[in-house]
């Protein structure tokens, strides 16, 4: 059998029933189509290889590249092209670590949101959540977040007032 790469191995002795390739063979074969824009059937039609087993090549082969290539570009500065240096990459860190925090507190709150649209009381509700989330979240934090007091909710008529107050705002919202 002739092939346009080497790095094709068989066994002489036995029947040729299945061949193993080298991963450098792999690659050129797959870089065959990759770089010189050929179709995967001529490629394999041409080095005697399954169309099948050609596109899974080239799929790996363009999966690595891309994950060379953002390897590659993870600390470099896309403008220039120079290396962060310790200061941008202490800042990157810092705001990819704000950008985490904020990513949880927003969760938090569209999940708070949909209790509280389901009920009145904004403070009742959060006296409510609170046993479920005190075990991953600081509840000060919480309670800063949606603007309502650590401390126990306020009396029965207390709450009448705010519980009106909260259902004309919630009605207004939705009428509007």
């Amino acid at each position: 059998m002739t092939s346009q790469l080497e790095g094709v191995t068989e066994d002489a002795e036995m029947p040729p029933r299945r061949r193993s390739f080298t991963p450098e063979y792999r690659a050129k074969a797959a870089h065959m189509v990759i770089d010189g824009h050929r179709r995967v059937a001529e490629v394999a039609r041409e080095l005697d290889l399954h169309k099948d087993l050609l596109y899974t090549w080239v799929r790996d082969e363009r999966w690595r590249m891309a994950k060379v290539r953002s390897t590659d570009t993870q600390w470099t500065d896309p403008t220039a092209g120079q290396p962060l240096s310790v200061q941008e990459r202490a800042e990157l860190v810092r705001l990819r670590a704000t950008v985490a925090q904020q990513a949880k507190e927003i969760a938090f709150l569209e999940e708070a949101s949909a209790h509280f649209a389901a009920a009145a009381s904004k403070v009742s509700r959060f006296h409510e959540l609170m046993p479920a989330e005190c075990v991953c979240r600081d509840v000060n934090r919480i309670a800063e977040l949606l603007d309502v007091s650590t401390s126990k909710p306020p009396p029965k008529r207390a709450r009448f007032t705010t519980d009106s107050m909260a259902n004309s705002v919630h009605r207004d919202c939705h009428l509007t």
